[in-house]
């Protein structure tokens, strides 16, 4: 009689047990961003150079629910956003915050559709004003680009150039992609000076003092982290100087 090779039903439930404890217990991981913990309840995304994010975004849990700070270019990465949230904060997003109106900090809007979504008056305006042909770039001349990105001669560039070369390609990606199922989705919130949001753990304030890098700029401060987000308001080590000169030459704003 051969002896039986099946595990005892015990030894088999710990072991599925502890598999399945190790899963959960693994940080999240994305694509398209990682996560850098500012502070207790305090997160940031940071882009990765070829993935579908494009910009930064924040994560802020306020208590009982969370508010995002600018969700992407795309709705995959906002997906990814959303359960990285979810992850850390154990709360539904309640809030989504865009900075500004440009494509790379509202495409990840529409994930978040059932949030209550915040901007300055002259944001709403431009969003409507300019995302629907942005949508349409995605769905025509963003594959030539890409296309273009794709059969560049890659083996004498620098490690500078490579960086430059991925970060497009994934951008023009992200416009390909994305550019099928994008809809104009426009905040329902509006500021024009200040809006306070207070949490059961932490407080933040929307601000806007206007003109910046574009016509009308919100950023979030929480003033007992002293933690400011800020959208493209400022740039430290980044390559966006080259991005807004090829963006130049396509004579795509």
């Amino acid at each position: 009689m051969n002896e039986s090779k099946h595990l005892p039903f015990h030894l088999f439930f710990l072991l599925c047990f502890i598999g399945t404890s190790f899963l959960s217990a693994q940080p999240f991981s994305s694509r398209h961003f990682e996560i850098e913990k500012l502070d207790d309840g305090v997160w940031a995304a940071i882009a990765k150079i070829g993935g579908h994010a494009i910009c930064n975004a924040g994560i802020i849990d306020l208590g009982e629910e969370t508010l995002i700070f600018d969700p992407f270019m795309t709705p995959e990465a906002a997906e990814d956003l959303k359960k990285a949230a979810l992850d850390l904060t154990g709360h539904p997003v309640k809030y989504v915050v865009n900075s500004h109106y440009h494509n790379d900090h509202i495409g990840g809007d529409q994930v978040f559709e059932n949030a209550i979504l915040i901007s300055t008056t002259r944001t709403r305006e431009l969003i409507a004003q300019n995302q629907p042909d942005e949508i349409e770039y995605g769905k025509t001349d963003a594959s030539k680009r890409l296309a273009d990105i794709n059969a560049a001669n890659i083996t004498s560039m620098s490690n500078q150039a490579m960086e430059e070369h991925e970060m497009w390609k994934g951008y023009y990606e992200a416009y390909v992609t994305s550019g099928p199922v994008l809809r104009v989705i426009l905040p329902t919130l509006l500021v024009d000076h200040e809006l306070s949001i207070m949490g059961s753990k932490q407080n933040v304030k929307c601000i806007t003092l206007g003109t910046g890098h574009t016509e009308s700029d919100l950023f979030v401060y929480l003033p007992e982290k002293k933690i400011l987000f800020l959208g493209d308001l400022l740039f430290i080590k980044t390559i966006l100087d080259e991005r807004r000169k090829y963006r130049s030459l396509d004579n795509h704003p």
